[in-house]
């Protein structure tokens, strides 16, 4: 009977005891490797979704430029910038030079405003047709600021008065989005491809661009 008594306070004792410094460590050991593993992946899709946002963000800046474009019978654009390691978007008139647009922080596309885009997201340069402009008078054909630009009957141009006739290569062109950590196959472009100012959206910089991509 004692001894019976003696082994369940034996076990009631041992399960009762916790882990032991050793199982802790162990414990502690394998949570890193897969912390380890998982990070990188996880750091990835963040990246990622980051680059899909700002494409989106993109896109509707160029539609709302074309659309406020037929609204008020007026010529608007898109413009994209890279400002303090940011990179940057605004709509506005044709007739307010970039330069005089302000800047906020926000998440919201309020109009005649410069909005930033997510950090390590950039204007893959080498990649982008769109036209420049100089920000301080609007005029190409040189300036750091790229631009889409519709007439009042939403169609691309390359100068605020021209007609739906007036149909330039940089305006049938793209803006392409690269992420500082991420590959070049991971590009993200905003392409106008119509001279009715159609648009689309592509990915993955080692596909061509009659297969969806933006090289």
């Amino acid at each position: 009977m004692r001894t019976n008594q003696k082994v369940a306070r034996t076990a009631t004792d041992f399960s009762v005891a916790g882990f032991t410094l050793i199982e802790i460590l162990i414990i502690i050991l394998i949570l890193g490797i897969f912390s380890a593993i998982a990070a990188p992946s996880w750091l990835a899709f963040i990246n990622n979704q980051n680059l899909h946002t700002s494409q989106d963000r993109i896109y509707w800046a160029i539609r709302i430029a074309q659309s406020n474009a037929k609204r008020d019978k007026i010529s608007w654009q898109a413009s994209f910038r890279e400002q303090t390691q940011r990179t940057q978007l605004a709509v506005h008139p044709a007739n307010i030079p970039p330069a005089q647009i302000q800047e906020i922080i926000s998440d919201q596309l309020t109009q005649l405003k410069w909005h930033s885009l997510p950090q390590k997201i950039r204007i893959d340069t080498s990649n982008t047709t769109l036209d420049k402009v100089n920000p301080t008078n609007n005029q190409r054909p040189s300036g750091n600021v790229y631009r889409a630009l519709f007439n009042n009957k939403g169609c691309p141009i390359p100068d605020a008065e021209d007609d739906c006739t007036a149909i330039a290569q940089g305006q049938l062109g793209r803006i392409t989005l690269q992420h500082e950590e991420l590959g070049k196959k991971n590009n993200r472009c905003v392409i106008v491809s119509t001279i009715i100012g159609g648009m689309r959206t592509a990915q993955d910089g080692k596909k061509t661009l009659d297969k969806g991509g933006c090289d």
